[in-house]
């Protein structure tokens, strides 16, 4: 059993907007900081699963997914906090896959715990449609 698994999202840094908050070096600090500790190459890096369209309408409403999805074909800001990018849908089925990797394999008794690095939108509580600020 590995003692941590994590995912990381390769092409990441595509989903940018210049000058916005929500932006690729947030993700980078954390990988930096992990290689300082020596943890970044010490550890399981997972690749993500592909997530059928009936797990993602699970989370969030297909009508969303299908939005983003056309969004992201031309880069368009969804409201005036959340962009995408012409590989924003791609990254963010990246996204989802990695965090459901890492879960299944913890939940599998592969690896003690898990983590996935993440910034795609998030859904709240009371918006069902994504934000592009983490919680």
């Amino acid at each position: 059993m590995d003692e941590l698994i994590y995912f990381y999202p390769e092409g990441h840094q595509e989903h940018h907007s210049p000058g916005h908050p929500e932006r690729p070096e947030r993700i980078e600090a954390v990988r930096d900081a992990l290689d300082e500790k020596g943890w970044w190459s010490s550890f399981l890096k997972l690749e993500p699963c592909e997530v059928p369209m009936d797990v993602l309408s699970g989370i969030h409403p297909l009508s969303y997914l299908h939005l983003l999805e056309e969004a992201s074909r031309v880069g368009a800001w969804l409201d005036g906090d959340t962009y995408t990018t012409q590989r924003s849908y791609q990254v963010a089925l990246f996204s989802a896959g990695g965090a459901i990797a890492v879960a299944d394999s913890v939940w599998r008794g592969e690896a003690l715990r898990g983590f996935a690095l993440t910034r795609l939108p998030v859904t709240m509580p009371d918006r069902p449609e994504g934000v592009d600020f983490a919680c």
